[in-house]
């Protein structure tokens, strides 16, 4: 469908701009609310994407796209973004490897961003200057990803649709064959084989 090929678009384009955070710019830390070292988060999907509950500056829960991909948070909705009390900061523009395609947005900081169980304080987000995609006809506000990744192990349970958030040293797996992975610029590789060719580079996504 054409808007999902725009959002992969999106995505894509918006990892080497917001990656690349230095000193005060680096985004804020996601923690538990009450203590507990897990939470259990329910979603649901669409076009095969984990849909999550995110609260913006202790609002209304809107929904967003879980996305390995985009190292900060990304709203779709400008409008909206300031009558949740959302701050503007510089205007940016971005584009993607091999397109000539670019999107205007504005940086916010400070940003409060909770989920059940879970919230952080002081978070980077990208706001869109306008909803290029038209996710807001689907009910879809922005894209989270790895400010979730890196904080937290994670496990997803299609079937129940429970996303579960867990503190790195108390996931035990079972059953499961690890990788290494190398993160550069807030992306994880894997290197693998491709029939005759030893050493290849794969993006997790």
């Amino acid at each position: 469908m054409f808007y999902f090929r725009n959002l992969y678009l999106l995505i894509t384009i918006s990892v080497p701009l917001l990656a690349h955070g230095t000193g005060s710019d680096e985004p804020g830390r996601f923690h538990f609310t009450s203590g507990q070292t897990s939470t259990e988060i329910p979603f649901y999907t669409f076009n095969n994407q984990v849909i999550l509950p995110v609260v913006i500056n202790g609002k209304v829960p809107l929904n967003f796209i879980l996305d390995s991909g985009t190292a900060q948070a990304i709203f779709f909705d400008r409008k909206l973004a300031r009558e949740l009390g959302v701050g503007f900061g510089r205007r940016i523009q971005f584009s993607g490897v091999g397109t000539d395609h670019r999107v205007t947005a504005f940086r916010a900081r400070g940003v409060k961003l909770g989920l059940p169980g879970i919230e952080g304080n002081m978070m980077g987000m990208a706001i869109l200057n306008s909803d290029y995609l038209d996710m807001s006809r689907f009910d879809i506000h922005g894209i989270i990803g790895y400010q979730l990744f890196a904080r937290f192990a994670i496990k997803i349970d299609y079937q129940k649709r429970i996303l579960t958030l867990m503190e790195p040293t108390e996931y035990i797996p079972h059953g499961y064959q690890s990788l290494s992975v190398v993160i550069e610029n807030s992306k994880p590789y894997i290197n693998s084989a491709v029939y005759w060719i030893s050493d290849v580079k794969f993006l997790l996504d």
